[in-house]
C-alpha cells in the first residue's frame, strides 16, 4: 500500500490553512494543520512528516515564525525534518487547478 506523505502547515491565519490544506490534499499529500510553535512540535513529533512549511510572517515581523523554527531544530524527535519558511503577504496566490 503507497502511504501518502503528510506536509505540516504552520500559519496564524485559518482560511489560509484551510486553502492550502485543501489544495495540497487535492494533490495527494496528507495534511496537518498547526497555529502555534508549540503545537507544530507536537504534530510533528507524534506524525512525522515529510515537510514542515511555516509562515515566516508571524506575526507581523516574523519573530513567531523563527521561533518556530528553532523550537522545531531543537526537538530531537523532528530535527531531521525538513522545514520551508514561506511568505505569502498578499494572500492571492494563484494555484493551478
Amino acid at each position: 500500500m503507497n502511504k501518502s506523505p503528510t506536509i505540516l502547515l504552520v500559519d496564524d491565519d485559518p482560511r489560509w490553512l484551510d486553502t492550502l490544506s485543501n489544495r495540497l490534499a487535492r494533490l495527494g499529500y496528507k495534511v496537518s494543520t498547526a497555529q502555534s510553535a508549540h503545537e507544530a512540535q507536537q504534530l510533528a513529533a507524534i506524525e512525522h512528516p515529510a515537510m514542515i512549511l511555516v509562515d515566516r510572517g508571524l506575526p507581523g515581523d516574523g519573530a513567531f515564525g523563527r521561533q518556530v523554527l528553532r523550537q522545531l531544530r531543537d526537538a530531537s524527535s523532528v530535527a531531521g525534518i525538513p522545514v520551508l519558511m514561506t511568505s505569502a503577504r498578499h494572500r492571492h496566490a494563484s494555484f493551478p487547478s
